[in-house]
């Protein structure tokens, strides 16, 4: 029969004097000697070093008692061929299983977006969900995250004017981190489950059809290389123009081109978004076609920066070219798009123009299904900048872009 009991050791005096109480279990004439949170002093003590406090005795007694519990859900026979150490964790998994579970979701939710391997827009889609999350429910538990709860922070969300895209977003990343929690903390090998709940998954929010990552015409396209912009929204349709022109590159791409990634006029790069999902890490070598150079000539970059643009936050570049080419559209009486728009439109009139879907694919770096051995076959980016140049000759390109 396994015994516990509580003891205090000599040699284990602090330097403050005192002595952390330890819990020793004895099985088989074998003994382990655990640290507990219970700490006396020399006036709790006998000179023996036996336990006298009344107060530090019950709670001593206490520690014993939990202990012993635990050990009497052992099996008998199982209890015979156990070691000591089979002991001590059968008592470890117990006592964890006994008591109350707690974690700051918030803290887990910081530390988990920290380690994610995704795009720094992503992270930062994370990080606002969180954010929100804060804003409505500060210093929140990860088990008193409910439906109800889920309910009423949507329904907040909404009555601020967010978007249903937007929240279900939100609650999309949120989500992945309180799943991401129940794969750390559940464990169903032991029994162990704190996080039994599946809050999430029954709280859904429809997201409507965008009206702005749309593919433009051929002839609204045209248009938008005949127009002549103000000095005030000339940037954002020239960088839409050299997006689409460089078969729908990023623009988050687009501005950490520096002039070192450009030789013999291919510029080459890793297509940020999917980087971290391919093998190859979503290399793309884009041949620069004559018909964009003085898009990019007007707003060259000095020194080693390809572009001269202005040092604004990503949001803050979001709103201004949502918000050009929305007026843009607007005045031309046409439904409104966003600046991804030049990717759907590049790869929308690459498959009419008869390129084949497997070239659009590689020319758009989407993570796919890229296998293995694809990593080792060089992909002909002859190929795949001819395509581009039979999207490019779709159009009459001013001969003036430059004035």
């Amino acid at each position: 029969m396994a015994t516990v009991a509580a003891v205090v050791h000599a040699h284990q005096r602090r330097a403050d004097g005192t002595y952390n109480v330890k819990i020793r279990i004895t099985h088989h004439r074998q003994s382990v000697h655990l640290p507990s949170s219970l700490t006396v002093t020399a006036d709790d003590l006998t000179r023996g070093l036996a336990i006298k406090s009344p107060e530090a005795k019950r709670k001593a007694a206490d520690m014993v008692g939990e202990f012993y519990r635990a050990i009497s859900k052992i099996p008998p026979f199982a209890l015979e061929q156990m070691t000591v150490r089979d002991v001590v964790e059968w008592c470890r998994r117990e006592l964890r299983a006994a008591a109350p579970f707690h974690l700051d979701f918030y803290a887990f939710a910081d530390e988990y977006i920290a380690k994610l391997r995704v795009a720094p827009s992503t992270r930062d889609g994370y990080r606002k969900a969180a954010r929100a999350l804060r804003n409505f429910a500060p210093d929140l538990d990860a088990t008193d995250i409910t439906v109800p709860l889920l309910e009423e922070f949507v329904q907040a969300s909404t009555a601020r004017g967010l978007s249903p895209n937007t929240v279900a977003g939100y609650m999309s990343s949120l989500g992945a981190v309180y799943k991401a929690a129940q794969r750390t903390y559940n464990d169903e090998d032991t029994g162990h489950i704190p996080l039994p709940r599946r809050p999430f998954d029954r709280v859904k929010v429809a997201r409507v059809p965008s009206q702005g990552a749309r593919a433009l015409t051929r002839e609204e396209f045209q248009m938008l290389l005949d127009t002549q912009p103000s000095d005030r929204d000339r940037l954002a349709i020239d960088l839409f123009i050299i997006s689409f022109g460089l078969m729908g590159m990023n623009f988050a791409d687009i501005r950490k081109v520096r002039r070192s990634q450009i030789k013999d006029g291919v510029l080459t790069y890793h297509r940020s978004k999917t980087e971290n999902h391919r093998a190859d890490r979503a290399l793309m070598k884009v041949t620069i076609h004559p018909q964009l150079e003085p898009y990019i000539a007007r707003h060259a970059g000095k020194g080693a920066a390809w572009l001269d643009l202005p040092d604004l936050a990503s949001c803050t570049f979001g709103n201004y070219f949502s918000q050009t080419l929305r007026r843009w559209a607007d005045v031309h009486g046409l439904e409104p798009f966003k600046f991804n728009s030049a990717r759907h439109t590049w790869a929308t009139l690459a498959i009419k123009a008869g390129v084949e879907k497997a070239r659009v694919d590689e020319a758009l770096a989407h993570v796919g299904d890229l296998r293995t051995a694809d990593a080792y076959i060089e992909r002909d980016w002859d190929i795949i900048n001819a395509a581009n140049t039979k999207v490019l000759s779709l159009f009459v390109w001013p001969s003036n872009s430059q004035e």
